[in-house]
């Protein structure tokens, strides 16, 4: 018996680890104890609705239809804000304990806070553990958080001993007995839209996996789930998800939203648009990694392609546009590098992005204003650059400080060429306007 303390009432978990505790139980590989508790105290609307309902159900779009599935209600679920005790009771209970989170990005950070009534996950954390320990418990704790940041388990550990040194405890003791993973989780998560469907219900899509390092072995034995894999280094996962899918949700932003598109569905049905992105992604996304990864990239390169032509499952442009500069940061430069480190180039069609990025920023006619969904400041200084400087517009962009790839001038000169021609006919005319040649190029097979 162990204790799974799911922190976070959210749809992601709803939807993710909901099923797979479900599927565990239903065939009896299941000897957990599942409670779930929110991270901050407005989730306590959630929990009541959630307790309520008894339940809730998650349908699994996929090409060949609909199956949907309702998972078996938490063994408790608590409000630790409104109960501390309760909480209390369940952390500090003699069974093994495996804390799985979804916080925010930022909610892993450390931030000060007084001991006695901490209110970010790392305090709460922290007051768990050393409660454990003032306790006498001796099993072992193992921390998986699914926070889609680089190296999630150890940020979280670095945040627990500063707040265990801000409040006066022994931090190597308290984190002795702990594993902290990292992990990096994957599945499209929307909600449940239709008739008849609660505030929990929730849809996703058939694609799931779960990458942990990182682990003791009772961990293992503990989340029988045949989604995970079990890891040494999450790294290489983490770079296909970042580059492929993610930097191709951000290239569909960018050019659908000038094209006036609505959804991933849309963009890529688009005649010009789709091709180009599937180029992009076939050629430039797999062609960023080195030989010894380029056969697994392909592979999750073709999987990402079927997740996106999921006609189930598309995303809102707007919703993948959200902070799309601080985005394009981390997606698509680890792909502008690697491609120039592995073919001593500039992928030219990621170069374009990075001009349709502009072109969207500047105030080209477009479905939305990027300033509504990305930095703002960092727009209008854009804007103004573009207004002062339109001949050299490029070059004085790149020296801005969230300027979001390489400055190289090799690079540079391709986004300005690109820009130029969008700014002079439209994005749809420069999309238009590329070889016909270049439409069937895609994965091999």
């Amino acid at each position: 018996m162990f204790t799974l303390l799911q922190l976070r009432e959210g749809r992601f978990l709803r939807a993710f680890l909901g099923p797979m505790v479900q599927e565990a139980r239903t065939r009896g590989a299941w000897s957990g104890r599942l409670v779930v508790t929110a991270p901050r105290a407005h989730g306590a609307g959630a929990l009541a609705q959630w307790a309520a309902a008894g339940g809730y159900s998650v349908a699994v779009r996929g090409p060949q239809g609909t199956r949907v599935l309702r998972p078996e209600p938490p063994d408790a679920l608590v409000d630790g804000f409104a109960h501390p005790q309760r909480l209390q009771a369940e952390v500090q209970a003699a069974v093994p304990l495996v804390v799985v989170s979804n916080t925010t990005e930022v909610g892993l950070e450390y931030h000060a806070e007084p001991a006695a009534a901490p209110a970010t996950f790392p305090g709460r954390l922290t007051a768990w553990l050393a409660a454990r320990r003032r306790a006498g418990v001796g099993e072992p704790v193992c921390v998986i958080p699914c926070e889609l940041i680089t190296d999630n388990g150890a940020r979280l550990r670095e945040s627990v001993l500063a707040h265990a040194a801000a409040w006066g405890l022994d931090g190597p003791g308290l984190v002795a007995g702990v594993a902290f993973a990292d992990t990096l989780v994957d599945r499209i998560v929307t909600p449940w839209e239709a008739p008849g469907a609660g505030p929990l219900d929730c849809a996703t899509e058939p694609y799931t996996a779960w990458f942990i390092a990182g682990v003791p072995g009772w961990v293992r034995r503990a989340l029988p789930f045949p989604e995970i894999t079990w890891v040494e280094d999450v790294g290489p996962a983490r770079r296909r998800k970042l580059r492929l899918l993610n930097g191709t949700h951000s290239l569909l932003a960018a050019f659908g939203l000038l094209l006036g598109l609505g959804t991933v569905g849309e963009a890529l049905g688009h005649p010009a648009l789709g091709p180009f992105v599937r180029e992009a992604l076939a050629v430039e996304g797999v062609g960023s990694f080195p030989g010894g990864e380029r056969g697994e990239a392909e592979a999750f390169g073709r999987a990402t392609l079927e997740r996106l032509s999921n006609p189930a499952m598309s995303d809102p442009l707007s919703r993948l546009a959200l902070a799309l500069g601080a985005k394009l940061r981390a997606r698509w430069t680890p792909i502008l590098e690697g491609w120039h480190q592995e073919r001593g180039d500039w992928p030219p069609r990621f170069a374009a992005g990075v001009a349709a990025y502009l072109h969207l920023a500047v105030g080209a006619p477009a479905a939305v204003d990027l300033a509504t969904l990305d930095d703002a400041a960092a727009v209008a200084r854009l804007r103004d650059i573009a207004a002062g400087r339109p001949r050299d517009f490029v070059q004085a962009a790149a020296k801005d400080p969230a300027w979001p790839v390489p400055a190289d001038p090799g690079l540079l000169d391709l986004v300005s060429a690109a820009h130029t021609a969008m700014a002079a006919g439209g994005a749809a005319a420069w999309l238009a306007g590329r070889s016909a040649s270049s439409a069937d190029i895609g994965f091999r097979g």
